[in-house]
């Protein structure tokens, strides 16, 4: 077996490229929140230059972007609106749930209290 400065070089380089990318690997899933918020953004804007593209043939696209804009937060702000009651009303039973599950929890520690030892 032949040991030439060439032959010893090549399994340093492979182990060296293997680190490199354990390193890179390491490093995205460390910068992944950052990357999904980078991602998220880009998703977001690529949805909403269809209506900022068509609303900008009439108005100036800056206009576009904030009526665009309001608009969502007015839909979203409805939307919370008309989900409100539904969520109350299931707040509302689910506490009225849990005290009637309490009071049936402590009957019986009531009753063992009064068995004969």
């Amino acid at each position: 077996m032949d040991r030439t400065p060439a032959a010893t070089r090549r399994p340093f380089r492979v182990g060296l490229v293997l680190l490199a990318w354990a390193a890179v690997f390491a490093g995205l899933w460390l910068a992944r929140e950052v990357l999904l918020l980078g991602f998220l953004g880009v998703l977001i804007a690529v949805v909403f230059s269809f209506p900022v593209d068509w609303l900008s043939r009439w108005m100036p696209r800056g206009m576009a972007v904030l009526l665009v804009l309001v608009l969502l937060g007015g839909m979203l702000t409805a939307l919370g609106f008309l989900a409100a009651p539904t969520l109350k009303r299931r707040k509302v039973s689910e506490e009225r749930g849990s005290r009637v599950g309490r009071d049936r929890l402590a009957r019986p520690r009531r009753r063992r209290k009064r068995w004969p030892r």
